[in-house]
């Protein structure tokens, strides 16, 4: 990845954030006006960072981005290198620097279980009404990531919205604290990456990092939630209450009203009434708020949210539909997506591919989506992966009949998987598909699109 600074940086500041000692054939007066971490993309006069990757190191490229006239980042000691222990920690420490470079009067970072994404999305086109905003680029949450966001901002940010992830106990806190936010949010706790952190309570404590970069700021937080009650600094976003601070209530006639101690919002128009996505825009409104913008601002923020700042997509087919949500799973999201495909009023299916990263409990959490989908009278399960026989059991157990369940547990064979949904669905199914990003269901639902608009050409 190249990235072109919009505010270039002196190479000797650069060598002072890193403690890192300036090489003698670099300039000290030189400065840095993009970043490079594939030396396939690298021009004389770049940065080039040397990152360890899942299949190969930067470190091996180390020679060719300094024959191309790049300066270079690397943890191998040579005295024309810049050196530093850790190559990652260091692409952090130059995003810190940036950042109180450009100085954005506002950081706003946000984390949760569920929803942090759609979260960013929503309060990012809301405090566009009144502020030049800059947020998080697609799934760019962790600490490669984020500093990669960091460095991509505009000259004339004036809210940086920043997504920090996890999926181990104290990586939130190193993002927090490097990025020492304004204002932090937490949409929810759930059991996301409960395999690595071994329980809620457990994903509560990480989630809560979010807070150790903050001075003197809020951290707005979901009310009702046991394992986020009481916290100092927090304020709390019910829905349809009078007992949290901020509360988004449903009104006569489809609109909604924004509600806080000291003010009132009417006329709130919103697209979807999922919700899933009502608490996510409610936190969303409640840090608008905060951030000063005024109701007028944040109805028109709220009326520019569309489809399109979501992730999920409809793709209709001949006689049924694929609603795919696939880019993530976790019991939580899979229960609401089950909830609103069944709100349309027509015959469902859900194509269930394996949730990750839940350890111990993988087995008990697919066995509950399988009672939940059958509690709900879906009316076929397409399974596929590991858990695939948890999820059936769970929907045996509360009614479901065998012949509505259709298994494929091999990675390997998702044929099997298309072969199941097109020969056995009802006519005008909706089909929800889901599952951890790395089965990859978005890609199986386009060879299902591609499929048919084949054999339709064909006739």
């Amino acid at each position: 990845m190249k990235i072109m600074l919009d505010v270039p940086l002196r190479i000797n500041e650069i060598c002072r954030v890193l403690n890192s000692k300036l090489p003698d054939n670099i300039s000290t007066t030189a400065e840095i006006s993009s970043i490079c971490t594939d030396t396939r993309e690298c021009d004389r006069g770049d940065l080039f960072i040397a990152l360890s990757g899942k299949s190969d190191s930067g470190e091996n490229y180390t020679n060719y981005a300094l024959s191309q006239g790049c300066a270079v980042i690397s943890s191998s000691g040579r005295n024309d290198f810049i050196y530093t222990e850790d190559t990652a920690a260091a692409l952090m420490k130059i995003a810190t620097l940036y950042k109180e470079t450009i100085a954005p009067r506002y950081t706003v970072a946000v984390t949760g279980s569920v929803g942090k994404s759609t979260t960013v999305k929503f309060l990012s086109s809301i405090l566009k009404e009144k502020y030049r905003v800059h947020s998080t680029i697609g799934n760019f949450n962790n600490h490669i990531g984020l500093p990669l966001t960091v460095l991509t901002m505009p000259r004339d940010t004036e809210v940086l919205v920043l997504e920090m992830g996890m999926n181990h106990i104290r990586e939130i806190s190193k993002l927090s604290r490097s990025m020492n936010p304004d204002m932090a949010i937490i949409t929810n706790i759930g059991t996301a990456h409960i395999g690595n952190l071994g329980s809620r309570e457990r994903i509560a404590e990480a989630k809560l990092e979010i807070c150790e970069g903050m001075k003197n700021g809020r951290i707005i937080l979901p009310y009702g939630e046991p394992l986020l009650s009481g916290i100092k600094s927090g304020l709390y976003v019910g829905r349809n209450t009078s007992l949290s601070d901020f509360s988004l209530d449903d009104n006569i006639g489809g609109s909604y009203s924004f509600n806080s101690i000291e003010s009132k919002i009417e006329g709130i128009e919103f697209f979807d009434k999922r919700e899933h996505l009502l608490c996510d825009l409610a936190i969303a409104i409640s840090a608008a708020h905060m951030l000063m913008l005024s109701p007028e601002e944040i109805i028109r923020g709220v009326g520019a949210i569309t489809s399109s700042n979501l992730r999920q997509r409809f793709i209709k087919m001949d006689d049924f539909t694929i609603f795919d949500d696939s880019y993530n799973a976790s019991f939580e999201s899979v229960v609401a997506d089950l909830k609103y495909i069944h709100s349309f009023g027509k015959p469902t299916g859900a194509f269930i591919g394996d949730i990750l990263e839940l350890g111990d409990n993988a087995a008990a959490i697919h066995e509950n989506i399988g009672h939940f989908a059958a509690e709900l009278k879906t009316d076929h399960l397409y399974l596929y992966g590991e858990y695939a026989e948890h999820t059936s059991r769970g929907a045996i157990s509360n009614g479901m009949s065998r012949n509505q369940i259709y298994i494929n547990k091999s990675l390997e064979s998702p044929e099997v998987s298309i072969s199941h949904i097109i020969n056995n669905h009802s006519k005008n199914e909706i089909v929800l598909f889901k599952a951890s990003h790395r089965l990859r269901l978005d890609k199986i639902a386009d060879t299902i699109k591609s499929q048919e608009r084949n054999s339709n050409e064909k006739q």
